[in-house]
């Protein structure tokens, strides 16, 4: 590969004159025709020599240009020669003959160019005949700056910088042995073509470490000659090591860090050993300032060192800690040195370096009567001496001085800051405050001490205080001594705070005593904010920090209000606020409000004259009105003194609230109208005085809102009624709307009437005339010209062809003589019609139609018999209507006879085998087997008995007498109501429980009334379902003599405590009863069935428990005789006659 100085030379010197001395004046015709400038280019002419022309500098520079013979329109004054682009000058050019020019160049300059010579066409037209490329150069000469470089003696990059040379060079570089010269070790990239050589362990040839110097040679060639360059290098010498590895901390004090690290690997066995180098430098430091470490004591040749680095002036300060190594045989200078090794480290923390200073008027007394405010200053030490965290700065001690006696006092601040502490409410007497600064790790070891005397002990303050800035941090302080001769001094205190006063100083605060005197300059830095204070000072008092209010600016008796402010404002004013700040030395007599509009937000130029208005006196504030809405004023207030005007606050912009535009929208136009809409245009007003919502057109009683806000608006009213005039008017809405535009009143052309209602029809003088009338369309949409009337006829069996009739008026006579030959239906419909210009008819819909009959005249006989039809047909609805009733009515009455099953001991037995029984005890339901099923007599049967009913009461008889156990006889003496002794049932009852005893036997009721267990009534009246014999008995029975005393009779008493929810009746003549179906809420008896028990209701107040019932037994009747008179005798007898379905 090569490495390349300049360009390639293509023709030698000696060929470049051999074919100069060989061009002829004259050719043979063979050789013009061979005469080009390059092989396969056809044009005009050709150079020579051809191609690309190599120089050596100095040597001169020669081109020949010739036409062909061929071109006979042109000769050699048309040929020029140009160098670039540019032409070349006449004194270089020579006419050689008619076909040939000539250029040369005594001695070109280094370069590269192109040569070109061409043909003038015309004045304006060039066109190439050939070119040449020319390099102007010189012969292989010493590069710069060969430099060998071996990066932690690991390989060796040797590079240096070519000369610059136009010619095309070649470069080889070796090196070699001392003692062996004619072995050469070549650069591994050879030929170069970059300006560097690398060897390394993995190159071919390798790098040889253990070289303590390096023989090279460079071999330079080109067109114009050679050259050979030799260098020694000192390996060692050269080698730049790798920066430090494993750089770490071992310990670290307040003031020392001891810090360890190790050389690089490939330099443990480097034998010329290591120099390293430390540099520090803390976060206090300027950014260039790094301290040097003495390293002169570390061992060139151990590779793991320790350094201990004492004398660190911050604690609790970031360190960067840097190590660098180099070659003990290299030179001291920056290329030689590795790059450095970082740490960042931190000392440790400890207490403060010191404690805040303070003076003997360093406070601030803020008297309230019997108390005061005192404020406490300070003077905040360095940064750098806070030496740990959570800093800051307290109150450790307050002695209270009262009669000589001191007494300390535990008095907390209402505030501290860095620069001061706020003791509120604080007595008059004298005060030792002790400050001290702390940290983290604990107090600073010294205190500052500060007395704050007592108020009567205080000096008086300087008067007028003021402090006038010069600029460029010059600033003039002047006082008035107080009237109090133990002032021996003064202290001026200024503190850099963001804020001037009122604002707290909370900044750096410094002071100077200036002795006894009442004015000095005092110069500070640049563009920033002091705040400035005086104290009066006596031997051991001090009248304390009086701080200056405002800032006058030099040579100016004139004040500027720094506090302005905009108060309250509206749409066509605002009120301006100030507030007085420094003004001692003036005299107040009034101020100046000026205010203008601005031109826009980013020019806060007038764009109209300046008005002002005066206001005398001290006021503070001051409405400026008239004003424009929605309006941005410029607002400068000036102080009046001594006749003067003071300087211009600050301008303050202010925007006027939004309001109704001043007028409606201007250029309103009527662009169109139609027989149902209305376009218009119009454009803002000129004044909106805001924001511009929307737009209220507002026509008759209508209105809309429009939201387009172009610069020209077009909108267009629809669904207007035809032929109407309209009153249209339009307002520009803000926060309010304008007032409305001049009216414009636009009418609607004539367009389609509204559909008319159907239309009257009636025929008069029976069928020969059909009159039909109508009412005029709801919207005319017009004058509405005329009507049309169709006409549609049929007689059933043909439709006639429609008939059009036209009138002005609103009713119509039509004769109908066709209607006395037959009967015709009529249709009538009608609308409206409008005419507009042009013959434009405008029709509305047809009403909806309106038909009637014209019949022939026929006997009345026919219609006779119509009538007689239609009442047959009615009376034979109603008998049919009649019979259904019927017949519902006695189904109806065939179920109330249905028969209900009661509880045994409700339950009758042998009450049907004689008529004749009339007091019968009841059975006890004990069955015999020898019994036999009964039948009703038929003296117990009435004519209405149903056949279901007496096969329902058969059954019932049946099912009574079907037991399987023995029946006892029936102990007759119990009727006589001796009181003997009862019979109990034998637990055998009905196998068909009645409905009425299932529903009531399934609620029990307790001793105190309440139900226990409650079933829901089946609807089922002839269910079959089996019930539990608990729930069909009610046999708590206890037996009672007629005496009243209790007897043994054989019931539940003998047996167990009676069961809750059971119905106790009382001991005594137990007879079958009538049963009712139910009992009437009227207290009236009705007709009695056979196998229902007549009961009264029970009232609440009758009895509070079921059980007790009143001692007298049951009587059973017949019931045609009971039936007649069961509710007297019932009332009278003292019976009770029990519905269970009532009663349980």
């Amino acid at each position: 590969m090569l490495g390349c100085s300049g360009m390639e030379l293509w023709v030698s010197s000696s060929a470049f004159l051999l074919l100069i001395c060989f061009f002829p004046t004259t050719k043979t015709s063979s050789d013009s025709d061979n005469l080009s400038c390059g092989p396969g280019i056809r044009g005009y002419g050709a150079t020579v020599p051809s191609g690309d022309i190599h120089i050596r500098y100095g040597s001169p520079l020669e081109i020949y240009c010739k036409l062909k013979p061929t071109v006979t329109k042109y000769n050699s004054s048309s040929l020029v020669f140009f160098r670039n682009d540019v032409e070349v000058s006449d004194e270089f050019v020579t006419k050689v003959n008619e076909t040939t020019i000539r250029l040369y160049v005594k001695n070109p300059p280094p370069s590269s160019s192109i040569y070109y010579c061409k043909l003038k066409i015309s004045s304006n037209n060039l066109t190439a005949v050939c070119l040449n490329y020319v390099l102007v150069g010189f012969a292989p000469r010493a590069v710069q700056n060969f430099t060998c470089v071996s990066r932690s003696w690991q390989n060796l990059n040797c590079s240096w910088i070519p000369v610059n040379n136009y010619m095309k060079t070649y470069y080889k570089l070796y090196y070699y042995e001392r003692m062996n010269k004619k072995t050469q070790y070549n650069c591994p990239e050879s030929p170069l073509v970059r300006n560097y050589c690398v060897w390394n362990a993995s190159s071919h040839p390798l790098y040889r470490a253990v070289l303590e110097n390096y023989y090279l040679n460079m071999e330079m060639s080109n067109e114009l000659g050679n050259f050979t360059s030799s260098y020694n290098v000192s390996h060692y010498a050269v080698v730049v090591p790798n920066k430090a590895v494993n750089l770490t901390l071992v310990e670290a004090t307040s003031n020392s860090l001891c810090i360890e690290w190790e050389r690089p690997v490939s330099l443990y066995s480097f034998p010329p050993g290591i120099v390293t180098r430390v540099l520090y430098q803390s976060k206090w430091d300027s950014p260039n300032h790094w301290q040097l470490v003495n390293t002169s004591h570390l061992k060139i040749h151990a590779n793991r060192l320790t350094l201990n680095i004492t004398g660190l002036k911050y604690a609790h300060t970031l360190y960067d800690i840097r190590v660098l190594l180099k070659s003990y045989a290299a030179k001291d200078e920056p290329m030689w040195w590795s790059e450095p090794a970082t740490i960042t480290l931190r000392t440790k923390a400890t207490v403060p370096g010191m404690s805040p200073k303070t003076d003997i008027g360093s406070f601030e007394i803020r008297s309230m009567n019997s108390l005061r405010d005192i404020y406490i200053y300070w003077q905040q030490i360095p940064k750098h001496m806070e030496n740990g965290d959570n800093f800051e700065y307290k109150v450790i001690h307050i002695e209270e001085f009262v009669d000589g006696n001191s007494f300390v006092r535990n008095i907390a601040p209402s505030e501290i800051t860095k620069t001061f502490a706020k003791f509120t409410n604080v007595t008059n007497n004298h005060y030792k405050f002790t400050v001290v600064s702390a940290n983290k790790e604990g107090y600073a070891k010294d205190v500052s001490e500060l007395t704050i005397p007592s108020q009567n002990s205080k000096l008086a303050e300087p008067v007028s205080f003021t402090k006038i800035d010069h600029n460029g941090g010059v600033y003039e302080l002047s006082w008035r001594h107080p009237d109090d001769k133990r002032v021996k001094s003064y202290t001026v205190f200024w503190c850099e705070n963001r804020l001037d006063r009122p604002y707290d100083c909370v900044g750096y605060l410094d002071w100077k005593n200036v002795g006894n005197i009442t004015e000095k300059n005092i110069t500070l830095q640049k563009r920033k904010v002091y705040q400035f204070a005086i104290s009066a000072n006596g031997e051991f008092s001090s009248s304390g920090m009086l701080w200056a209010r405002c800032t006058i600016l030099p040579d100016q008796a004139r004040n500027k209000l720094k506090n302005t402010w905009i108060g309250v404002q509206g749409s066509t004013f605002f009120e301006v606020k100030w507030k007085l700040d420094c003004f001692e030395r003036v005299r107040i007599h009034g101020f100046v409000i000026e205010f203008c509009p601005i031109r826009n937000p980013n020019n806060a130029s007038c764009k109209e004259s300046k008005r002002n208005k005066t206001i005398d006196g001290e006021p503070t504030h001051a409405n400026i009105t008239g004003l424009k809405p929605y309006t941005t004023y410029k607002v400068q207030v000036a102080v009046k003194t001594n006749n003067l005007l003071g300087m211009w606050s600050d301008p303050m912009l202010v925007t006027t609230l939004e309001d109704a535009p001043d007028m409606g929208p201007e250029n309103v136009t009527l662009l169109a109208v139609t027989n149902t809409t209305i376009r218009l245009s119009w454009s803002p007003p000129s004044s909106l005085n805001g924001i511009l919502r929307n737009y209220q057109i507002k026509w008759n009683d209508n209105s809309t809102k429009v939201e387009n806000k172009s610069d020209i608006v077009i909108e267009e009213l629809t669904n207007l009624p035809s032929n109407k005039l309209f009153n249209i008017t339009l307002s520009a809405c803000t926060v309010k709307c304008s007032p409305h535009s001049k009216p414009l009143y636009v009418r609607t052309e004539i367009g389609n009437p509204s559909q008319i209602s159907a239309p009257r029809v009636k025929f008069v003088n029976t069928t020969e005339v059909m009159y039909v009338s109508w009412s005029k369309p709801s919207i005319p949409g017009g004058p509405v010209d005329y009507y049309e009337v169709k006409i549609d006829s049929s007689d059933g069996t043909t439709n006639r062809k429609p008939q059009y009739l036209k009138k002005q008026t609103n009713s119509l006579t039509i004769p109908t003589p066709e209607c006395k030959k037959t009967s015709i239906y009529y249709k009538v419909y009608v609308r409206a019609v409008n005419e507009g210009a042009n013959g434009t008819v405008f029709y509305g819909p047809w009403s909806p139609p309106a038909g009637d009959n014209c019949y022939i005249q026929t006997t009345g006989f026919s219609t006779a018999a119509m009538v007689l039809f239609v009442l047959v047909a009615l009376l034979g609805t109603l008998l049919g209507l009649l019979f259904f009733s019927r017949w519902v009515w006695l189904r109806f009455k065939a179920m109330q006879n249905v028969g209900v099953k009661l509880p045994p001991q409700l339950e009758l037995n042998s009450v049907f085998k004689d008529k004749s029984v009339v007091d019968l005890p009841i059975a006890a339901h004990v069955c015999s087997a020898s019994l036999k099923p009964h039948h009703l007599p038929a003296e117990l049967l009435d004519e209405n008995t149903t056949p279901d009913q007496q096969l329902l009461l058969n059954n019932k008889i049946k099912d009574e007498n079907s037991c399987d156990s023995p029946c006892d006889e029936l102990d007759m003496a119990l009727d006589t109501g001796s009181g003997e002794g009862h019979v109990e049932s034998s637990g055998c009852g009905s196998g068909h429980d009645s409905v009425s005893s299932s529903i009531t036997a399934g609620t029990h009721i307790t001793d105190s009334g309440t139900e226990a267990d409650e079933r829901p009534a089946s609807p089922d009246v002839f269910s079959q379902s089996p019930r539990r014999l608990s729930d069909l008995r009610q046999r708590n029975i206890t037996g009672a003599s007629s005496g009243g005393g209790s007897g043994s009779g054989e019931g539940y008493s003998r047996l167990a405590a009676a069961p809750t929810g059971y119905v106790t009746l009382p001991q005594g003549t137990r007879t079958y009863v009538s049963h009712t179906h139910l009992w009437p809420h009227n207290g009236s008896v009705q007709q009695c069935h056979k196998g229902y028990v007549i009961a009264p209701p029970l009232s609440s107040n009758t009895y509070s428990k079921v059980s007790l019932l009143p001692a007298t037994g049951l009587k059973v009747t017949s019931s045609r005789d009971h039936c007649a008179d069961s509710e007297s005798s019932a009332r009278s007898d003292g019976q009770l006659s029990v519905n269970p379905a009532s009663s349980i």
